[in-house]
């Protein structure tokens, strides 16, 4: 249940960018667990209704952050059919340019991908589709994969920008995963 007091601006964060809950449309934004609409993107798509219980869809991508929401975090409706990969790369990539050089920082990126609904932008999805080998659900998986791994990219490319990154530790699940492996 959503309670003010577990939003990351009430738990220490100077900015937050993203959404609260799990199971949210990366292109519309309303918070609803089902399978996406299309595999390419779901830009106008929402989640119906089952009609089990209480309706919790919602609209669900907050900004909090410099003026005017400092120690806020407001609905942004500018968000609603941008694609919330995208939306964390560019306000990641905005943090780091906006930062003193010579001021450390944390940086908490909680991407959607790879997670459900499983769709993505079509530009990667056709980086697949000609792999005849792979069912058209795994084409999506992986077009979800590598819009990630072009997200990321584009933030430590950032940091490459900013003369950050050889002062920095990046840690990502797929280290963690691969510290687990050689332990």
């Amino acid at each position: 249940m959503f309670r003010e007091a577990y939003t990351p601006i009430k738990r220490g964060f100077d900015e937050h960018m993203g959404y609260y809950q799990g199971c949210g449309s990366a292109y519309t934004h309303i918070a609803a667990c089902c399978s996406a609409g299309s595999a390419d993107n779901d830009t106008h798509f929402t989640c119906a209704h089952t009609g089990a219980g209480k309706d919790y869809r919602g609209y669900d991508w907050f900004r909090s952050g410099p003026a005017p929401n400092a120690g806020k975090s407001v609905p942004d409706l500018s968000a609603s059919t941008s694609n919330s990969a995208t939306l964390i790369s560019d306000a990641a990539i905005d943090f780091i340019h906006r930062q003193h050089a010579n001021t450390p920082f944390f940086l908490y990126l909680p991407f959607q991908n790879i997670h459900a609904p499983y769709t993505c932008d079509a530009r990667f999805r056709n980086l697949y589709a000609h792999a005849t080998h792979l069912t058209e659900e795994e084409k999506t998986i992986f077009g979800y994969i590598s819009e990630l791994d072009d997200a990321v990219g584009s933030v430590v490319g950032a940091l490459h920008e900013a003369e950050r990154y050889d002062n920095s530790i990046v840690v990502s699940r797929a280290t963690m995963e691969r510290r687990r492996i050689r332990a």
